[in-house]
């Protein structure tokens, strides 16, 4: 949940896969009508920095889901 949609509506997913490699694997999932707002980027920011804060780690893979049709 990304507190800057309104009413806390689903937005789409950040995920943390292996917290425990020495290089974590981050991966956002936005739906269609969300992307191209900046929204991924600030979840991506608040993921880094409560994983940094937490974690300690300070590198990070970043993979990106893309959904290229509109929906019906």
């Amino acid at each position: 949940m990304i507190e800057t949609i309104p009413d806390f509506l689903y937005c789409g997913e950040c995920v943390v896969k292996d917290i425990s490699a020495d290089i974590p694997e981050i991966e956002i999932e936005l739906m269609w009508e969300y992307q191209h707002q900046g929204i991924g980027y600030r979840a991506m920011i608040k993921m880094f920095n409560k994983i940094s804060e937490r974690y300690g780690k300070q590198e990070f893979m970043q993979k990106l889901k893309i959904l290229l049709i509109k929906p019906c």
